[in-house]
């Protein structure tokens, strides 16, 4: 389940603190080969920048070093197809 925020109830957050034993972020029940969990969409957004950081920061390196070596886009075109 994924929201923008949770309810003021207070139910979500408990169920979280009861299923933090399982050490899963965003558990809140595991019953035989299921797993439910709760987040919000910006834990799901911050989760994706911290596990494909490291493909953001090559590509970020590779694109800079494409500009450095690059003089128009006739030579990228060629770079690219060869």
């Amino acid at each position: 389940l994924v929201g923008t925020k949770f309810d003021t109830s207070g139910f979500i957050e408990n169920e979280l603190e009861s299923a933090k034993s399982h050490g899963e972020m965003g558990l809140i029940q595991k019953i035989n080969n299921h797993s439910i969990f709760v987040k919000t969409w910006s834990q799901v957004v911050s989760e994706f920048e911290i596990r494909h950081s490291f493909i953001n920061k090559h590509l970020y390196v590779q694109k800079n070093k494409l500009i450095q070596e690059v003089q128009d886009a006739d030579q990228i075109v060629d770079i690219i197809t060869s």
